[in-house]
């Protein structure tokens, strides 16, 4: 298996784009890539550069994802360019495959993939997902597409993971990627008021970003959240601080919220904070709904094996040197930790 990667890393970084005019170079949108029983796919969409605009999707199969990267640049109509990615798309069975990472490693060793590409994964086939990226009316893809993770990104349903972002990550922390779906009736999006769904709505074509993929310490993905249990990941780590917060048993609309979190021996103990304005749940409801979702998405975290909170960064501060850190076996003890949070609820009048 490593020499195989060793293999792939060298096409890759062989097989980068030559330096030409901006004019004879096709600037991919999206790349997506899956492989399945040996055999690679690799698709991109591009601009049509054609009177009247549009977008085309194009792909190409090989032995290896150097082939298949190899044999797409083949089959654009000019020499394509990674200088303006805005998604890294990835088959699930990829993404939870040993060799992820070093997919990840490879592609960031070509100079000319975007590094603040945002990282995504699916279920659905890479290239239908493809298809279905289209931009709003008079927009660009590119535009629509940030337009899109912004919106949900804000509303807290999905991380927004770049590939410069998993690299700088190592040991410290594991992440948690976006989650693309082609749209059906029961994508719920909680968090998301009508004027940014709508924007959404249109950026997205017919694809659905909404939730994310837990990677354990070895990269893979191992386990997926759900836009809920997004938001609730994003109001520990600091992310969310307004708007609305969904519970399995109701909302509540965020005035202002906080999280704070300390490592203490074997015990994480965390202190959320919301101020809030408008809620279907008494206090105590809301109080015992929270708690009972936070001590729900630890648990998954856990099974896991994803320190998606950074944990790790206060254990790493504890030991003396990197022997100490190893030693400490990490990945084996994160899972093992007990969670106590202590919740503060305040409803204005």
């Amino acid at each position: 298996m490593k020499k195989a990667m060793a293999v792939v890393l060298a096409a890759l970084m062989l097989g980068g784009c030559s330096a030409l005019p901006g004019e004879e170079r096709a600037f991919a949108v999206v790349l997506g890539i899956s492989e399945k029983s040996g055999v690679w796919e690799a698709g991109t969409r591009i601009p049509t550069y054609q009177t009247g605009g549009g977008y085309v999707t194009i792909s190409a199969r090989g032995n290896s994802l150097g082939e298949a990267l190899a044999l797409l640049n083949a089959s654009a109509p000019m020499e394509l360019h990674y200088g303006q990615l805005r998604l890294l798309l990835f088959g699930k069975d990829l993404a939870a495959s040993a060799q992820f990472p070093e997919v990840l490693r490879a592609l960031s060793a070509r100079g000319e993939v975007r590094a603040q590409a945002a990282l995504c994964v699916t279920e659905d086939n890479v290239l239908d997902v493809l298809d279905a990226l289209e931009p709003a009316t008079g927009s660009r893809l590119s535009k629509s597409l940030e337009a899109m993770m912004t919106s949900r990104q804000s509303a807290g349903v999905v991380p927004r993971i770049t590939l410069s972002d998993w690299l700088r990550m190592g040991e410290r922390q594991q992440a948690v990627l976006m989650n693309a779906a082609l749209e059906n009736a029961d994508n719920a999006m909680p968090g998301m008021d009508a004027a940014a769904g709508e924007l959404a709505a249109k950026a997205a074509g017919k694809v659905q970003l909404s939730g994310g993929w837990l990677t354990n310490s070895a990269g893979q993905v191992k386990a997926s959240l759900t836009a809920m249990e997004m938001q609730l990941l994003s109001l520990l780590q600091g992310r969310l601080r307004q708007g609305t917060l969904s519970l399995p048993q109701g909302t509540a609309t965020l005035l202002e919220a906080s999280s704070s979190m300390e490592l203490v021996g074997t015990e994480v103990q965390a202190k959320v904070r919301l101020r809030y304005s408008a809620s279907n749940l008494t206090e105590e409801g809301l109080t015992q709904a929270l708690l009972d979702a936070l001590h729900g998405l630890t648990s998954k975290l856990a099974s896991a094996g994803c320190d998606a909170l950074g944990v790790a960064r206060q254990a790493m501060a504890g030991c003396a040197d990197l022997a100490q850190w190893h030693a400490m076996n990490w990945p084996e003890r994160y899972p093992a930790l007990t969670w106590r949070f202590v919740i503060e609820v305040e409803r204005e009048a």
